[in-house]
């Protein structure tokens, strides 16, 4: 009988040999072992790459074989090798990987495989050793460090969405989170990205999102509307994770483009950011870098709204990335980036140098752009067929997305 154990292993713990023994007394076990941007798509890179990780594995105690696991998702492998059971943790029922556990129910089902849980070991886990290594804490420390605590310290990686269907296709994909960007929500509704959109514009544009998933949503609101503690509160209310929120003045201007203009007093921003905390939360976003104030000017505004916020995001659009690679040697913090002006530069990388939070603000928009002008020009040759063909889901791919009843 096979069973079949997903995991990293980029430190071995107690709660590896655990679920491993476990799984050992239900049959042969087959180890998918994640791939080394597997895991870099959902927390920092690991320190051993596959093949050593691979070495140790293979070498332990009641493991039969080792497979590579290419991403998260256990879909592919699980349609591959069709094992018997799957074990895992109880800690995946929530959070992130929830929807990953929803998939590998139903491809079990189909296959005539079962899921087998255990209790998730407390206490300990490859990301705590890892930061209790890197910051001198004693191994004392871990067992102070909960599962919730660890997942809250792993990057995030959001992606935006400006609907339900979008909004599900990120957490089908794995993704930590969804972004309601300003940019797109006014481009959808035929407005500049320059405050003409309103707080209950935003409010309803957020409440389906957030009812499509599971996945904590953060939504921009630029300057906050002309009242931050309002906007903060109406958002919270309906289930917004977090906002992020700018020192621009209320003229704003579109970050990604435009020169220097005025920017809010430092200090007058940090008593706005005072006013919501606890609140909400909060990624303080300063434009100092961008609209020409300097990298100092930057990092001094950060430094002060550091304590105040979730996270801090110095925004940059230098296409050559060499101010993104400087910014984490710069600030010590909680830093989240927008990469849209500097693509070359992968998730891995930025992960790598420091960044807590990456986040595709308006990627999907623009592929919708391009997919639809595609269409339309197929479509003005007067059939449908190579776009069911090339372009378009199934309807019943649209289907599933939506409620039936």
């Amino acid at each position: 009988m096979m069973v079949y154990v997903g995991m990293s292993a980029d430190i071995i713990h107690a709660g590896h040999i655990n679920i491993i023994k476990k799984a050992a007394e239900l049959g042969e076990v087959t180890v998918g072992l994640l791939t080394d941007e597997a895991i870099a798509s959902y927390k920092r890179p690991p320190i051993m790459t596959y093949e050593q990780r691979k070495c140790v594995v293979e070498h332990l105690k009641g493991v039969k074989d080792v497979v590579e696991q290419h991403t998260l998702d256990y879909s592919d492998n699980l349609n591959k090798f069709r094992p018997d059971i799957v074990v895992h943790a109880e800690d995946w029922q929530k959070g992130i990987q929830r929807p990953i556990r929803d998939r590998v129910i139903e491809i079990l089902a189909r296959t005539g495989g079962k899921l087998v849980e255990f209790p998730y070991t407390q206490g300990i886990s490859s990301t705590a050793i890892r930061e209790c290594i890197e910051s001198g804490r004693t191994a004392e420390s871990i067992c102070r460090t909960t599962p919730q605590e660890e997942k809250e310290k792993m990057p995030k990686i959001l992606v935006s969405a400006g609907d339900a269907i979008v909004a599900k296709l990120i957490e089908e994909a794995g993704f930590s989170g969804v972004w309601i960007s300003g940019f797109e929500a006014s481009a959808r509704l035929g407005l500049a990205d320059n405050g003409s959109i309103t707080m209950s514009e935003m409010v309803s544009i957020a409440k389906p999102i957030v009812r499509a998933t599971k996945l904590p949503v953060y939504c921009d609101v630029d300057t906050g509307y002309g009242n931050l503690k309002r906007t903060a509160e109406e958002l919270a209310y309906v289930g917004v994770t977090g906002i992020s929120v700018e020192d621009n003045l209320c003229d704003k201007q579109n970050s990604l483009w435009g020169g220097k203009c005025d920017l809010m007093n430092a200090e007058i921003f940090a008593e706005k950011l005072k006013s919501i905390q606890g609140k909400i939360k909060i990624i303080a976003r300063t434009e100092a870098l961008i609209r020409g104030y300097g990298m100092d000017e930057a990092v001094r505004r950060a430094e002060l709204y550091k304590s105040l916020s979730d996270y801090v995001l110095i925004h940059s659009r230098d296409v050559s990335g060499d101010e993104a690679k400087t910014i984490p040697n710069r600030f010590k913090g909680n830093l989240a980036i927008v990469p849209t002006k500097f693509p070359q530069l992968t998730t891995k990388e930025l992960i790598n140098i420091g960044y807590s939070m990456i986040i595709f603000a308006n990627q999907t928009e623009r592929i919708k752009i391009k997919a639809v002008r595609d269409a339309l020009q197929i479509l003005k040759l007067g059939s449908m067929l190579p776009i069911e063909n090339t372009l378009s889901a199934t309807l019943d791919d649209m289907r599933s997305l939506t409620p039936t009843e």
